[in-house]
């Protein structure tokens, strides 16, 4: 359904411009802050054309007019990780056929060689840390949303920003002067505020090997350390909030 109250972003990334149009400011809060850093106000055109409005507490998500998911607004997560999958299937020219996975893991380049991807449960600190290491020489490929393709098993980057919880404005205050200029954002009750890698799409890495995963768990009576441990405590992390897909 159309609306009044419709708010259409237009997002540059690389050489494409993609529409957004979310159908009431508040559909928008759940998407747009992430990838606010991409907004072209001077472009209007786009080959395209995405449409996210809510009816009847439902979500539904179409492409170029056609519908591509939809479920009950309480699992707006859901509709969340559909986007960004379509979104990685426009920016890499790919299909859904093409993944195997994504992970809900947030994952950085070295020197443009290989990937490192982050996992941990959610308050862990998986954010924080990558952009303690972002502003100490590695780069961002994806934050939260870590899409595995199955032809190369290489990882692809995603260009959302990476969320912050309140918890760590004072810990990035150092390696981020301009984090208090930020604008807050409300999730849960949580103050957030998104903070972009500052390397241009074109200059980045569009995908990478992975053979190094770490797992993140914050604990702020202790000091730092990293040991190893064993992949099944890397699975029990990394699988259940994953998508894998049903291909063999």
């Amino acid at each position: 359904p159309s609306s009044q109250n419709s708010v259409i972003c237009n997002y540059s990334i690389g050489s494409q411009t993609i529409s957004v149009n979310y159908n009431s400011k508040l559909i928008a809060d759940y998407f747009h802050p992430q990838l606010e850093h991409l907004l072209d106000k001077k472009s209007n055109n786009s080959g395209i054309i995405f449409n996210i409005f809510y009816h009847d507490n439902y979500l539904y998500l179409y492409r170029k007019g056609e519908l591509i998911y939809n479920c009950e607004s309480k699992n707006y997560h859901l509709i969340q990780g559909a986007f960004a999958m379509e979104l990685t299937n426009v920016i890499h020219a790919q299909t859904d056929d093409n993944w195997l996975a994504s992970f809900h893991a947030s994952t950085l380049s070295f020197a443009d060689r290989e990937a490192i991807m982050l996992v941990g449960a959610s308050g862990n600190g998986k954010s924080t840390l990558s952009a303690l290491l972002i502003a100490n020489g590695l780069e961002l490929m994806a934050d939260d949303f870590t899409p595995l393709n199955s032809e190369n098993c290489h990882i692809y980057s995603f260009p959302n920003a990476i969320s912050i919880k309140q918890g760590a404005f004072k810990t990035l205050q150092k390696d981020y002067g301009n984090i208090d200029e930020l604008k807050i954002y409300s999730k849960n009750d949580n103050a957030i505020k998104y903070l972009s890698s500052g390397k241009e799409w074109n200059k980045s890495a569009k995908h990478l090997p992975c053979n190094k995963i770490i797992l993140v768990e914050y604990n702020n009576q202790n000091g730092n350390f990293i040991n190893t441990c064993g992949c099944e405590t890397i699975l029990e992390t990394l699988i259940p909030d994953s998508w894998i897909s049903k291909e063999p």
